[in-house]
C-alpha cells in the first residue's frame, strides 16, 4: 500500500492506483471547465447572439439540467459496460460538443450542444465516482472524498480564471479550452487499465440480476438522497442570495461579494480535506453529515443577526465549513450502503440530486422571496436544514448496513 503523509489526513492507496486517481483528477478539473469557461463569457454571448432573457435563461440552465437528469442514466450505463469505456467515450464527447458554440453562431444549435455536453458530464460524474468508489474504501475513500470536494472547489474557482482570460478577445476563444479533453482521454485510456470491475466475483454476477430500485428502497438511502439537495442547495441558496442580502444590510458591491463568496469555497476546502474523515471517525458519518447541516443552519440564521460585516463573512466561512464536512460523508455513506453491481448507479443518482440541489433551490426560494421577504428565504432554509438534522440523527442510530446480496 503507497501511503501520502502530509498534514493532512494520512490516505493509504491501494497498489498501482496513483495514475488512475491522476486520471481521475484531471477528468475532475475538465468537469468544471463546462460552467466555468461559459460563465465569464456569457453576457457577451448574449449580446453577440441578441438573446432575449428567456432564451438566455434556457442557455445559462441547459448544461446543468441535462447533467442532472442524464447521471443516473450513466451510472446504470457504467453498471453494464464498465466504467473505464464510459469515462472515455464520455471524455471525447466532452471535448467536442465543448468546443462547438466557438463555431456556431444559430442559440439552436449552441442550446443543443449545451444540452448534449451536460449528458457527457453526466457520463464524466457517474463514472468518476464509480471508479473511485471501487477503488478505494474505508477511511481511504472517505478522505479522497473529501480532498475532491475542496479540489473540485479550487478548481472552479481557477477555471473561471481561465476562461475569462481567453474569452477577453472574443469569446469563442473560451470555448477551445475544451480540446484538453482529448489527450485526458488518452492517458485515461492507459492509466485506467485494471480498474474495471464489471463481471468480478461470484456474488457481483448474482447481483447483477437485482434490480437497482432495491437498493434505491432502502430507508437509509432515501434518506441520504434526500439529505444531499438540502445541503446543495443550502450552499446554493447563501451564494446566489447572500450576496443580495449583504447589498441590502451593508451596502456592499461586487468586489466584497466577491470575498464573501470566496468565504465559503475556502471553508468548505479547508474543513472537507481536513476535517471530513476525522468526524465520520470519531462521531459516527450520520451524526458528521448532520453537524455540517447543524453548522450551514447556525450561519444562515447567523447571517440575518449579524450585525457588521465581518461576522457576515464568519457566518459564510462557516456555511463552506458545514458544506465541506457533510457532501464527502454523504456521498461515502452512499457507497457503503450500495457494495455490489448497483454502487455506480445509487452514487451517480445521488449526484443527480445534487445537481438538482443547487438547480432547484434558487428557484423555490424565488418564490419565497416575492411572496415573504428576502430574510424569509434563510429561514425556510434553515427549517429545512433542522428537518434534515432530525432525520439523519433518527437513522444514525441504526446500523450502517451494505446491501447483502441473497
Amino acid at each position: 500500500m503507497a501511503r501520502i503523509r502530509t498534514l493532512l489526513p494520512e490516505v493509504v492507496l491501494p497498489p498501482n492506483s496513483a495514475k488512475p486517481l491522476i486520471a481521475l483528477s484531471l477528468t475532475a478539473w475538465l468537469m468544471t471547465v463546462g460552467g466555468g469557461v461559459f460563465l465569464p463569457v456569457f453576457p457577451e454571448m448574449v449580446e453577440a447572439l441578441r438573446l432575449d432573457p428567456e432564451q438566455a435563461g434556457f442557455l445559462a440552465a441547459a448544461f446543468t439540467l441535462s447533467s442532472a437528469l442524464c447521471t443516473p442514466i450513466m451510472g446504470y450505463l457504467s453498471d453494464r459496460i464498465g466504467r473505464r469505456r464510459l469515462l472515455v467515450a464520455s471524455l471525447l464527447c466532452y471535448g467536442v460538443l465543448g468546443l462547438a458554440p466557438a463555431f456556431l453562431s444559430a442559440y439552436e444549435s449552441i442550446l443543443a450542444s449545451r444540452l448534449l455536453l451536460g449528458v457527457a458530464k453526466g457520463g464524466l460524474t457517474a463514472a468518476v465516482l464509480a471508479i473511485v468508489v471501487r477503488l478505494l474504501s474505508g477511511t481511504a475513500r472517505t478522505n479522497v472524498l473529501g480532498y475532491a470536494t475542496g479540489f473540485m472547489t479550487l478548481s472552479s474557482i481557477g477555471t473561471y480564471l481561465i476562461g475569462g482570460f481567453a474569452g477577453s478577445a472574443d469569446w469563442r476563444h473560451a470555448f477551445f479550452v475544451f480540446l484538453l479533453a482529448v489527450p485526458v482521454a488518452g492517458f485515461a485510456t492507459v492509466a485506467l487499465r485494471g480498474c474495471e470491475t464489471s463481471g468480478g466475483s461470484a456474488e457481483r454476477r448474482a447481483d447483477r440480476h437485482r434490480s437497482p430500485f432495491a437498493v434505491l428502497g432502502q430507508t437509509q438511502v432515501i434518506l441520504l438522497l434526500a439529505a444531499i439537495p438540502v445541503v446543495s442547495g443550502a450552499a446554493q441558496i447563501m451564494r446566489v442570495y447572500g450576496p443580495l442580502h449583504l447589498k441590502t444590510a451593508f451596502v456592499t458591491g461586487p468586489d466584497i461579494n466577491g470575498v464573501m463568496l470566496a468565504l465559503i469555497a475556502l471553508g468548505a476546502v479547508v474543513v472537507s480535506a481536513l476535517f471530513s474523515g476525522r468526524a465520520a471517525r470519531a462521531l459516527g458519518v450520520f451524526p458528521a453529515i448532520a453537524l455540517g447541516l447543524a453548522v450551514m443552519t447556525a450561519a444562515m440564521i447567523g447571517l440575518l443577526g449579524a450585525t457588521v460585516l465581518a461576522l457576515s463573512g464568519v457566518c459564510f466561512f462557516l456555511l463552506g465549513a458545514g458544506f465541506g464536512l457533510a457532501i464527502p460523508n454523504l456521498f461515502d455513506a452512499l457507497a457503503n450502503q450500495s457494495e455490489g453491481n448497483h454502487q455506480a448507479t445509487v452514487v451517480a443518482v445521488g449526484s443527480s440530486v445534487n445537481a438538482l440541489g443547487l438547480f432547484g433551490a434558487p428557484l423555490l426560494m424565488g418564490h419565497v422571496w416575492s411572496h415573504a421577504g428576502l430574510d424569509a428565504v434563510f429561514l425556510v432554509a434553515a427549517g429545512a436544514s433542522l428537518l434534515g438534522i432530525v432525520g439523519l440523527l433518527a437513522i444514525s442510530r441504526q446500523p450502517l448496513c451494505p446491501q447483502q446480496n441473497d
